[in-house]
């Protein structure tokens, strides 16, 4: 018997203000000179995805192991800027509520890089699908 875990990364960032500059027109004065053109915004920086440092398997439970079921729990997990695992929920359940806290549990001791915006560290989610098959 083995457990199958499989982690797909899918991040998600809070959106960041760009505060834009604009130009101010000058009074006019007995000398006249031409208007300074307005900054062009720079583009953000990309987003790097955060990244798994630390995992701990979920326990697959003995009533669903003995019973022979199996199940894909989707899990939502809020990603600090720290790089703790800080919110995990369950998205879309295996139909077993031992299977869906056994995951909850084990992902919520993840550790990550968190995602990086440039040298910024962002607060991100991270999709991570957790499948519990009996082989």
């Amino acid at each position: 018997e083995m457990l199958t875990f499989t982690a797909v990364e899918t991040v998600t960032v809070k959106p960041v203000a760009i505060n834009v500059v604009k130009s101010v027109p000058i009074a006019a004065t007995s000398a006249m000179s031409a208007p300074m053109p307005a900054p062009k915004a720079m583009a953000p920086l990309p987003i790097v995805a955060p990244v798994v440092t630390y995992r701990v398997m979920p326990i697959y439970p003995a009533a669903a192991r003995a019973n022979g079921e199996t199940g894909l729990v989707k899990l939502s997990v809020l990603v600090s800027a720290s790089g703790a695992a800080q919110n995990v929920m369950v998205s879309s359940s295996s139909g077993n509520a031992e299977m869906d806290d056994s995951a909850v549990k084990a992902v919520s001791q993840w550790k990550f890089s968190p995602a990086l915006q440039g040298p910024q560290a962002l607060a991100s989610y991270y999709d991570v699908p957790v499948s519990f098959v009996i082989n």
